[in-house]
């Protein structure tokens, strides 16, 4: 019953905090699962705007490194080490440039102090800066990279490359948002220069113009749309026309006020954030699991503990109530005993025995202590044998022994009783090799006929012990004897 009350204890000790912790582990998640979400989604859309700056330095690093060859194709001319014919291959040959020449009648003899210089003869309606390239795209689809070569301090002839719109397609393949994605580049009025994973969306296809698409789109289309005129890069949600439900990042590019966007469906927010829902779930859940396990193996534990303890406890109570010797009870346990059957049972009749080994010091001295020891024993054991497991037999130090025969309720059951002690020391005999007759004088009192105490009924019966000595030993005495065993003291 003990253990099982420790072991409710324990394990309420255990569970409760850990309930406690579930729950509050619970409503944190509640409370903060809004919180975590807007987190994440800030976390991607930081992502796509990161994304869209990536495109947006490809696209500029590929059309730089163009320009870059248009100089050393310059230098090189000005360095009377080219033809324009070569100069004209050898831009024919790098990636992306469908066709490359030199270009004349540029407006002789301008006056080259001046930022910009008109290009009227080339039917461009824009103008080519006198340090840099300028680039044209023309409505037939093609991007123009225009660079002016400077002899003797005017402007006679240019550089012009024709750039393929295809090869900048290659630029905006590995982005990482599988299907769910579109990218575009637009020139300054918005047109559409080229776009990837729109299909079949109209006002991604090429000649199209994003600029009045965001105008007439709703959420936050004009924070894209104010971005882009002031030359920005950042992001924002957009309802586009058709119901498509977009964030769009944009990336300014310095090269004619080009930008890349970067669209992304909700979807891949919506999945993203399931998936990283679903990561939190499983670590809750684990982390729940965990607690569980603990709080098992705790509760196990304690159980083990519990049991161990308790056989151990049991063991040294055992080891402190035993002699040693006979492995009978000892005297302090033997009266404790005695004492408290006395009390639980206050008329109950029983029988108290003392007796003493007769001769035992002359055993000691001929046979030798350890044969006396010996013959301790085998009193010890034979008493638990004759008796029932419920009565108490204890050694009381020495040669003397205590025993108590509870609920011995008819005078002829006493008699028998008494007799039945008495005869077990009659044929007594001790020794493996040498057998020794052992006898003993045994006094009893009755409980509560002779005293109602244990103090009382065990100097009653030391009295009876001394009367059948007296009468020759190897013999029983009660204090008061039954009628047909002998006269009282």
């Amino acid at each position: 019953m003990k253990l099982a009350e420790k072991f409710t204890k324990n394990r309420y000790i255990v569970v409760w905090p850990t309930l406690i912790f579930i729950a509050l582990v619970a409503v944190c998640l509640g409370v903060y699962g809004n919180r975590l979400r807007h987190d994440e989604t800030a976390l991607l859309q930081g992502k796509v705007v990161s994304a869209a700056d990536v495109y947006g330095a490809k696209i500029e690093g590929r059309l730089k490194a163009i320009e870059g060859q248009m100089e050393l194709v310059i230098w090189q001319i000005q360095e009377k080490q080219l033809s324009a014919d070569d100069a004209a291959r050898s831009l024919t040959s790098l990636e992306g440039v469908s066709n490359a020449g030199i270009v004349n009648s540029l407006g002789v003899g301008q006056d080259i102090n001046r930022e910009d210089i008109n290009l009227p003869a080339l039917g461009f309606s824009g103008v080519v800066k006198r340090e840099s390239a300028s680039y044209f795209y023309s409505t037939a689809g093609q991007l123009y990279i225009m660079k002016p070569i400077l002899e003797n301090g005017a402007v006679n002839s240019a550089v012009l490359v024709e750039y393929d719109t295809e090869a900048l397609y290659k630029q905006l393949e590995a982005y990482t948002f599988d299907d769910n994605a579109w990218v575009v580049l637009q020139d300054n009025s918005g047109n559409i220069i080229c776009s990837l994973g729109g299909d079949g969306t109209d006002y991604l296809q090429e000649g199209s113009n994003f600029m009045d698409t965001l105008s007439a789109a709703k959420g936050r289309a004009s924070t894209v749309r104010n971005g882009l005129q002031r030359q920005r890069s950042g992001g924002a949600q957009v309802i586009f026309p058709d119901d498509d439900s977009r964030y769009v990042a944009y990336h300014y590019i310095k090269i004619n006020d080009w930008s890349v966007l970067l669209g992304v469906d909700d979807a891949y927010f919506t999945e993203q954030i399931s998936h990283y829902s679903r990561t939190v779930r499983l670590f809750v859940l684990s982390l729940f699991g965990c607690m569980l396990v603990f709080m098992g193996i705790v509760v196990l534990n304690q159980v083990m503990y519990n049991r161990y303890g308790k056989r151990k406890s049991a063991g040294l109570q055992h080891l402190a109530e035993t002699d040693q010797l006979t492995g009978l009870y000892n005297k302090v346990t033997t009266e404790r005993k005695i004492k408290e059957y006395f009390a639980e049972n206050p008329d109950s009749q029983s029988l108290l025995f003392v007796l003493d080994i007769d001769n035992f010091k002359k055993i000691n001295d001929t046979m030798g202590h350890a044969f006396g020891d010996e013959v301790l024993r085998e009193i010890g054991q034979g008493l638990k044998q004759q008796f029932r497991a419920s009565d108490i037999i204890g050694r009381a130090g020495g040669d003397e022994f205590i025993i108590l025969l509870k609920h011995i309720t008819e005078d002829q059951y006493v008699i028998r009783e008494a007799q039945k002690l008495e005869n077990f020391f009659k044929g007594l005999q001790v020794g493996k090799y040498t057998k020794y007759s052992v006898t003993s004088s045994i006094g009893c009192a009755v409980f509560t006929r002779d005293g109602e105490d244990f103090e009382t009924l065990y100097k009653l019966a030391d009295e009876a012990l001394y009367k059948a000595k007296q009468r020759g030993k190897n013999q029983l005495a009660f204090y008061k004897d039954p009628e047909g065993f002998g006269q009282n003291v």
